[in-house]
């Protein structure tokens, strides 16, 4: 035990490694969790999509009376749907979102805002175009099994998809 000199110089080494290798961890971390941009459009599409469900469809058939009021104009008050965004100002000049209902059987079709960025739709290889959620759902009209189409088209891309 005589002339043993190594004592605590020999763990700085290893402390520093220890310290490099936590302070990697912890900076990777970072950067994966921040690098790649949040789009929540594709939630809204489809929470957006639920709540027209909701308000055309009670207890699994068409509403028709409703179906019968609704127009451009009072759409979002019939459903209890706002559909103005004043998070930007150019999102209070021009609405943001495009919202299609077909019902084939009846040849009714229902369209509501922007029709201008509907034709977009589906080019997920460009990350500012418009994001596009459809769906097709069998409900029951006087007895009748009719197919639902709703196509929802959000633009939003100086918020979302940056």
């Amino acid at each position: 035990m005589m002339n043993k000199k190594g004592d605590e110089r020999i763990y700085t080494f290893y402390w520093f490694l220890m310290f490099v290798v936590v302070s990697i961890v912890i900076v990777g971390g970072v950067l994966l969790f921040f690098s790649r941009p949040l789009d929540i459009r594709e939630v809204e599409g489809k929470i957006l999509r639920d709540r027209i469900i909701n308000c055309l469809v009670k207890n699994g058939a068409l509403d028709e009376e409703l179906l019968g009021k609704i127009d451009e104009k009072n759409f979002g008050s019939l459903c209890s749907l706002i559909f103005e965004d004043k998070s930007r100002p150019a999102y209070e000049t021009e609405n943001q979102f495009y919202i299609e209902i077909k019902v084939p059987l009846k040849n009714k079709i229902f369209e509501f805002g922007r029709k201008g960025i509907e034709p977009y739709c589906g080019q997920k290889k460009q990350t500012n175009a418009p994001l596009c959620v459809q769906d097709n759902l069998a409900v029951l009209d006087n007895g009748n099994l009719v197919n639902l189409n709703i196509k929802i088209v959000i633009d939003k891309v100086e918020q979302n998809a940056v």
